[in-house]
């Protein structure tokens, strides 16, 4: 763009899509949108000015033509979801964009050259470094410069303050008309085409920011900002840095207690113990009294980023393909189940009701579409919503099926094979054995606790199903056994049961590497609940019995093409190697992949895998694979070493010695199993020894957390 120092600046990267689109002469706004909503940003709909004025009810008499929220709380509706994007355009389809920055962890520098603020930019990028950076130029001639931030940042005017008037930050609390949109004077918001990427902000622009946040705190009265998630490694100061900005605002120990407590329920993933919130909250009462302006203090213990903290999971588009694609994009807005959870629910589903016969070969292992699913849901989202959604289609497309294999309530491994070998029928019975099922656990914390007691028989049992192995089960007097099971597991569980269930390698290697997590949470809220078309029912039934349909028919042994091959091979052979309790989750990359590419065939009647089916498929896998990163983050498989991580991390920048790392396993953590853990922690550079100076004699050493080093990327 022309702007005041695009001439000086050198371009770092490309927009992808979105120039092409801001070259047109009329782009429809819902593109524009929709870029954002690709690149994780969350947007809404905003007035926009027309011939009269303003598009709202005030028309020429709006104070803010063309730059305010069409919807209520903007900054919690605003959406990346495409469903609800498209819903909003169909009905404001001239609507400028809202961009919501801080949902996105972002910062918008706003430029403003009609209150000096190209002298005031000019100076600060003297003083802190040039942006380059995606950039907007706005339709009243002045520049929007996007951010990266690893801290919260408030939204201000003259943000800055009044040594440098014009240039305003808009992040938490605020938001920007974004690209596209339409300015009062007639002029469009338009990308900068050779400032593609959204940059990190450099230390000094970082620091800038956040001094400022924490000033226009104070003098506003708003106390310190808590994240809506706080991670492990960071719930500790993020508490305390929050009870030091209500205590300058005169909280009394009690006020800060309460208040705390609430915070680590509903934001800590997961909430510390009772007694360190106590102790947080009396540490902060005893050491300043009310008033006093201690915001500073408690700001300067900044927050911190650990190697390991990674984002949550982002689906591909390309797993949203065909059949499968259409289904959810035509339902999605009708219910509260995520789409990935719709997704997952749905492919589960038809590779058990298409049966083993279609399949992948890889030596002697077959790879039919038998997944065992495992939706990751905060509590309150609803389980089963997504399965409840997929019913009415499911019944249409094999009501058979459906009534004949869901089932439920398996509480051992006999009860399984018992099932699927028939035990249960009556001696008159001659009728072909059923072999699919297709097992419903809405509560799978109690699978992986009967997985975990001595002598189940159940995670046995389903990895041999999984394998496609016989069935058996030896007793004194009689052996039970399931030939040609075809198996699938959809179940339901919480991140924070997940994670306390399933921490060592060996129960992650007993079972759950032939599990798919697939992370969730409630997309919106229904108050009367979704309505699908009974037409839409009909139509996608239709289409799924007639996949069912073509996998039971004689299919046998699938195969790639050679496009898809030329997909599959550098996939095979560039799949990173992954540690800890995440490297043994995802092991079975390869045959999962498998699994899925037949189904995505399967969905378009073809006994070919060809390469959009391949793409879809890691498409999905890397959703799932995303979903264990975010899950477990440094968790090593360790459950001694993982505890004691998060026990450090929650202490730094101070480090902890001896009778302190004791008190983490109330005093009953042996010696040597210490010792282990800290060198596993210092062998993976996530602590380091330090020597206490306070001791006199024989000097006594600790451990602390090692935060990341370097500069963002």
């Amino acid at each position: 763009m022309a702007s005041r120092s695009a001439s000086r600046r050198k371009p770092v990267g490309r927009v992808n899509g979105l120039a092409a689109v801001d070259a047109r002469a009329e782009p429809a706004m819902l593109e524009y949108a929709l870029w954002y909503a690709r690149s994780g940003i969350p947007v809404f709909p905003v007035y926009e000015p027309t011939a009269a004025g303003c598009s709202c009810a005030k028309g020429a008499a709006c104070p803010s033509t063309g730059k305010h929220p069409r919807v209520e709380r903007f900054e919690q509706s605003a959406s990346t979801d495409v469903a609800i994007l498209e819903t909003w355009w169909r009905r404001w389809p001239r609507a400028n964009v809202g961009v919501a920055p801080g949902r996105a962890g972002l910062a918008v520098v706003d430029v403003d050259p009609r209150a000096n603020g190209d002298d005031s930019f000019r100076l600060l990028e003297q003083d802190l470094g040039a942006l380059e950076t995606f950039s907007v130029e706005t339709g009243g001639g002045g520049t929007h410069y996007y951010l990266r931030v690893a801290q919260p940042v408030r939204s201000c005017s003259e943000f800055f303050g009044a040594s440098f008037p014009g240039v305003d930050v808009k992040s938490n609390g605020g938001f920007v008309v974004g690209a596209g949109s339409v300015h009062q004077s007639g002029g469009r918001y338009r990308i900068d085409p050779g400032q593609g990427t959204i940059a990190y902000s450099s230390a000094s622009w970082l620091e800038r920011l956040t001094r400022a946040t924490a000033s226009s705190a104070r003098e506003s009265g708003v106390p310190f900002e808590v994240p809506q998630k706080i991670a492990r490694g960071a719930r500790r100061d993020t508490l305390l840095r929050a009870a030091g900005s209500l205590r300058a605002k005169g909280f009394s120990g009690a006020e800060l207690l309460a208040t705390l407590t609430v915070t680590n329920a509903e934001r800590c993933e997961p909430p510390l113990e009772r007694a360190e919130v106590e102790a947080v909250a009396a540490d902060v009462a005893r050491r300043y009294s009310p008033s006093r302006d201690v915001f500073a203090a408690a700001d300067a213990e900044a927050l911190v980023e650990w190697d390991e903290l990674v984002p949550e999971p982002a689906l591909d588009e390309a797993a949203l393909y065909g059949v499968a694609g259409e289904w959810v994009r035509a339902i999605e807005h009708e219910t509260e189940a995520d789409r990935v959870a719709l997704l997952g629910t749905l492919l589960a589903a038809i590779g058990n009701a298409a049966g083993p016969r279609p399949h992948m070969r890889v030596q002697d292992a077959q790879h039919p579409g038998r997944l065992n699913i495992v939706i990751v849901a905060p509590s309150g989202s609803g389980k089963g919503v997504s399965l409840a959604t997929v019913k009415p289609f499911l019944r249409a497309a094999d009501s058979s099926w459906l009534e004949t294999c869901l089932k439920s309530g398996f509480g051992s491994g006999e009860a399984i094979i018992a099932e699927l070998g028939g035990s249960f029928r009556t001696p008159d019975n001659h009728d072909a054995i059923e072999q699919r099922a297709f097992i419903v656990e809405t509560e799978f914390g109690r699978l992986l606790t009967v997985n975990s007691r001595d002598g189940s028989t159940t995670s046995q049992i389903l990895r041999s199903a999984w394998d496609g192995d016989r069935l058996e089960l030896r007793r004194a007097k009689e052996k039970l056994q399931a030939s040609d099971a075809h198996l699938s597991l959809l179940a339901h569980i919480t991140p924070e049961e997940l994670r306390s269930k399933l921490t060592s390698i060996d129960t992650v290697n007993g079972f759950a590497n032939r599990c798919l997590f697939v992370l969730t949470k409630g997309s919106k809220r229904l108050p009367s609940g979704g309505y699908v078309d009974p037409a839409i029912i009909g139509r996608f039934g239709k289409q799924f019995a007639e996949a069912i349909s073509f996998g039971r028919a004689d299919v046998g042994i699938m195969s790639r093409t050679t496009e898809a091959n030329r997909v599959w091979d550098p996939f095979y052979y560039g799949e990173p190697q992954r540690n800890g309790v995440v490297g043994a989750i995802c092991a079975r990359w390869a045959p999962q992949a498998l699994r899925l590419s037949v189904i995505y065939a399967l969905l378009d009647r073809s006994k070919l895998i060809d390469a959009e089916h391949v793409r879809a498929a890691i498409a999905f896998l890397r959703y799932t694979q995303q979903s264990a990163a975010y899950l477990w983050q440094s968790a090593s498989g360790d459950n001694v070493a993982d505890r004691l991580l998060d026990f450090v991390r929650e202490r730094y920048p101070d480090a902890v010695f001896g009778r302190e790392i004791d008190s983490a396993f109330s005093g009953h953590l042996h010696s040597d199993r210490k010792r282990v853990a800290v060198a596993m922690l210092e062998k993976r550079g996530l602590v380091e020894r330090v020597r206490d100076a306070q001791t006199g004699g024989r000097p006594s050493f600790g451990i602390r957390a090692v935060p990341r080093r370097g500069e963002l990327s």
